[in-house]
């Protein structure tokens, strides 16, 4: 038995009648306690309460009192737009039911009550939630198979969309090993070469199933500097952004497929014009359907802009200007659809800092956090370079060819602010969150202070959305504990939908552990992690959220990836200290800088 949401396991046959209620009961949270009648002779169920919940790494157990005259008791889920408020999770003639969960943003915020029923009615039991500090035994704790010191494991990952695969890159990992699952993993021959890592979740548990590299592994490719799964998890991208083929530091990016029960290399993608220092995968996305790639080059020259324009660099006139690539795969084979520059191109740039897809990989994100201009409008004002390193986004639609569709700035433009460090699109490719990593206000509300510049380098998060014809911004997220270079938007995430977003903040500074503690100061740079709820009509943070091993210096929250639905989250934590191995074993802090992420 699950807990995944709006899935009914038991479905009752008796036709009940709403007649009336009442309100007792008791526990955490709403306490309504409602009766319903038949109008038959004979008495519904007494009053009960649902006691306790009990939750353990395999399964939570739900514990109610009995109910006198009850035949049988249903477990529910509140959800408002179910008949008695109930989402079904289970039926029983028992006093308690286990059930497993897949992990803790599935149950944090949600209300249980039961109802016990018989052939004249029923009663409802009091509301209750689970409490922040039960639900630590739930977070997976998932460390590389080989770890080693300065391996950077956590530094990408990537979940697919129903959460149960997850790839992790370590793109300072140290073996000669090549291709998948190869020997060689302890071997420490190659510094920098990199590796990538996957993980199944399968009988309610997460074990290793891949371990991938480069088919010409090399030293300081850092192959893993950037992974991207297609939703069912089948297609995997890996950057590896200082593969030499092309030149030092040209980079590459390499596909794989899961076919027939086995990973397999499929490709290797190089842009049309990389060369020497272009770090072709700096960024990297790819689409839902597994069919579209884009890789950022963010330190590609050409004086082009547009789409498709001369691919010729001139890196004394716009070094480090940045581009993007986009790749389809059609007709059994990886080919460049487009080659991508900014509209309005500019020495140091550095676009293709991130890169987005949608779901049919025909909308498209691109980030340039350095790019100058101090625009506080959508596609207005991007010919001025007066502000330093502010930071822009390109959003480019396909309909027969690609074309830019909207250049994007946020309404609080500032120096410094990095907007454009991270992006993220819905799968439909209308809801678009951002990061910029070096945002200064020190407000700690959304929508609320955003010309304050007292707190350098908090960070914030962009909500922009695109309606009728125009692309405008939406909200403007901070942390609730937001501080001085927490870095807070380092890294986003979106559900499917669009509704759920969560945020890193790599160098917030907490001691607290699990989710939803105390916040303060003590742990310089141990990372922190949020996820929002859009209601309908606001953003609201769910959840404040560290690593069950909070430590200094460990970055989590450098990464992070939400499932579809946006009930599980994965975090990656690349400066985490533990030397363990595998998945949910003990940690310590004997190798630093190995690596870590986390499920929740």
């Amino acid at each position: 038995m699950s807990l995944h949401k709006h899935s009914i396991l038991v479905i009752l046959s008796t036709a009940l009648t709403l007649y009336g209620c009442g309100d007792s009961g008791s526990g955490n949270g709403s306490t309504s306690n409602a009766t319903t009648y038949l109008g038959a002779k004979g008495s519904i169920p007494e009053d009960f309460n649902l006691n306790d919940i009990v939750v353990t790494k395999d399964e939570i157990t739900f514990k109610w009192s009995q109910s006198s005259g009850a035949t049988n008791y249903v477990l529910c889920r509140k959800d408002t737009e179910e008949d008695n408020n109930c989402d079904k999770i289970g039926t029983t003639s028992a006093l308690q039911i286990a059930v497993t969960s897949t992990g803790v943003l599935e149950v944090l915020l949600d209300q249980f009550f039961v109802i016990a029923q018989n052939n004249y009615g029923q009663r409802l039991s009091n509301e209750k939630t689970t409490e922040p500090q039960d639900l630590s035994v739930l977070i997976q704790y998932i460390k590389a198979f080989n770890s080693g010191s300065h391996d950077e494991f956590g530094f990408s990952l990537s979940l697919s969309q129903n959460g149960e695969l997850l790839v992790v890159g370590a793109p300072f990992e140290q073996s000669n090993a090549t291709g998948i699952n190869s020997s060689g993993s302890s071997d420490n021959s190659l510094i920098q070469a990199g590796a990538a890592y996957i993980f199944r979740f399968d009988n309610n548990r997460w074990d290793q199933e891949a371990y991938v590299k480069a088919s010409n592994t090399g030293e300081t490719h850092v192959f893993g500097m950037n992974v991207s799964l297609s939703s069912d998890g089948n297609t995997l991208a890996v950057a590896a952004p200082g593969e030499r083929t092309n030149g030092i530091n040209a980079g590459a990016v390499y596909v794989y497929r899961f076919n027939a029960g086995a990973w397999g290399e499929e490709a290797i993608l190089r842009g049309s014009n990389t060369e020497t220092s272009d770090f072709f995968g700096n960024s990297l996305a790819l689409s839902g359907d597994g069919n579209t790639i884009v890789v950022g080059a963010t330190e590609e020259a050409s004086l082009s802009t547009g789409i498709n324009g001369d691919q010729g660099n001139d890196p004394m006139l716009t070094e480090d200007a940045g581009a993007a690539y986009l790749f389809r795969f059609q007709s059994g084979s990886w080919t460049q659809e487009a080659y991508i520059k900014a509209s309005n191109t500019n020495a140091g740039d550095r676009f293709g800092s991130s890169v987005a897809l949608s779901d049919d990989g025909n909308i498209l994100a691109v980030g340039a956090t350095n790019e100058q201009s101090d625009s506080t409008e959508v596609n207005v004002g991007q010919s001025n370079n007066s502000l330093t390193e502010a930071g822009a986004v390109y959003i480019y639609k396909f309909t027969t060819n690609w074309a830019q569709e909207a250049y994007l700035k946020p309404l609080n433009t500032g120096t410094g602010d990095l907007f454009g460090s991270s992006v993220a699109l819905s799968s439909n490719g209308n809801i678009l969150a951002v990061g910029a990593s070096g945002e200064s206000s020190s407000s700690n509300e959304i929508n609320i202070g955003v010309n304050d510049n007292s707190a350098s380098q908090s960070g914030a998060a962009y909500i922009f959305r695109f309606s009728d014809t125009e692309w405008s911004q939406r909200a403007y997220i901070k942390a609730s504990n937001s501080g001085t270079e927490d870095y807070f938007g380092v890294s986003v995430s979106l559900s499917e939908d669009g509704n759920t977003l969560a945020v890193g903040a790599s160098s917030e500074d907490s001691n607290s552990q699990g989710v939803n503690g105390e916040d303060n100061n003590n742990t310089a740079n141990s990372g922190a992690a949020y996820t929002f709820f859009f209601n309908g009509s606001n953003w609201i943070e769910q959840a404040y959220i560290k690593a069950p091993n909070t430590g200094a210096d460990d970055l989590f929250g450098i990464r992070v990836s939400l499932s579809g639905d946006g009930n599980r989250l994965a975090i990656g934590a690349r400066e985490e200290d533990s030397s363990s191995t595998g998945v949910n074993s003990q940690e310590n802090d004997n190798s630093e800088d190995s690596g870590a992420a986390y499920i929740f």
